[in-house]
């Protein structure tokens, strides 16, 4: 099974994997993993990739179009390698992940 991670930090990403149980399962060839820092593709020279929200208010805002072009970029990538893919989208207005979703995703 092979991961691909998009994040603003790989290096967590790495730690993840290169720990436990999970580089049990790499050094085993059971899974794999990349990860891809969206800040290679954003467009600024200081590789800007979250915003502040429009009309105000607290936080960051995660920019589209880096975003949308890692995402294309990992899909062209994964399946010129695998043929089959599937893209999940991590976002607070999104369906909660439980257990369920999780038997759901593990039977694929």
């Amino acid at each position: 099974m092979k991961y691909t991670v998009l994040t603003l930090f790989p290096e967590i990403t790495d730690a993840f994997f290169a720990t436990s149980i999970m580089a049990k399962a790499i050094k085993r060839g059971i899974i794999d993993y990349q990860a891809i820092n969206i800040r290679d593709f954003a467009f600024d020279k200081h590789k800007t990739c979250d915003d502040a929200p429009y009309g105000g208010g607290p936080g960051m805002l995660m920019l589209p179009e880096p975003l949308a072009l890692a995402i294309e970029y990992a899909k062209i990538e994964y399946e010129e390698k695998e043929k089959r893919g599937r893209v999940i989208y991590l976002s607070p207005s999104g369906k909660p992940f439980n257990q369920e979703v999780a038997k759901e995703l593990a039977s694929e």
